[in-house]
């Protein structure tokens, strides 16, 4: 109850600051999209390799169902998640008069081509976890400003041997589908 108190009363704030059209751009340049995306375009350099404006509606009704939930429906690992979902943003957009019928079910047929996915990062998703406790504890503009080192316990080695048995499972899991 407490911190959707603070939640409304920042909403509230927030919206005699800015237009909805600027919360909304802020919101879509600084929300996770999954695979280290952060933001409309990181997502489609990430996921298309393109920038944002040249995304067609196929693209970006793919990325817009994204943030709802980036791992269940990353297109990488579960590709038939990631189309029942863009199906979901399309049907609103016709919906909403955004689009037409005959618009939404082109793009929900067009092929999309993905860009190769990123793998400089050694053990992201604890990359990740760590980013986002020293951003919460520190803030983002001291976190990225101020010079930290950060040391983690962190034995690559180890990790290395879970993501393969994760993967390992996953197969097998598939297999039985």
């Amino acid at each position: 109850l407490d911190r959707k108190m603070k939640e409304a009363i920042l909403a509230y704030k927030l919206s005699q600051k800015y237009s909805k059209d600027e919360i909304l751009e802020r919101y879509l340049n600084e929300i996770g999209y999954g695979n280290l995306a952060y933001g409309i375009e990181s997502a489609a350099r990430t996921y298309f390799d393109k920038s944002a404006r040249d995304l067609n509606l196929a693209e970006a009704t793919l990325l817009a169902g994204l943030p709802q939930s980036p791992s269940a429906y990353n297109p990488f690992i579960n590709f038939r998640g990631a189309k029942e979902r863009q199906a979901e943003v399309l049907g609103l957009m016709v919906r909403q008069g955004y689009i037409t019928e005959v618009g939404a079910e082109a793009a929900l047929k067009q092929e999309l081509r993905f860009a190769a996915l990123r793998s400089d990062i050694k053990a992201p998703h604890f990359v990740m976890y760590v980013r986002d406790m020293l951003e919460q504890r520190f803030g983002k503009a001291r976190l990225y400003q101020a010079g930290f080192r950060v040391y983690t316990t962190l034995d690559l080695s180890v990790q290395r041997a879970a993501e393969e048995a994760a993967r390992d499972h996953i197969a097998l899991i598939r297999d039985h589908d």
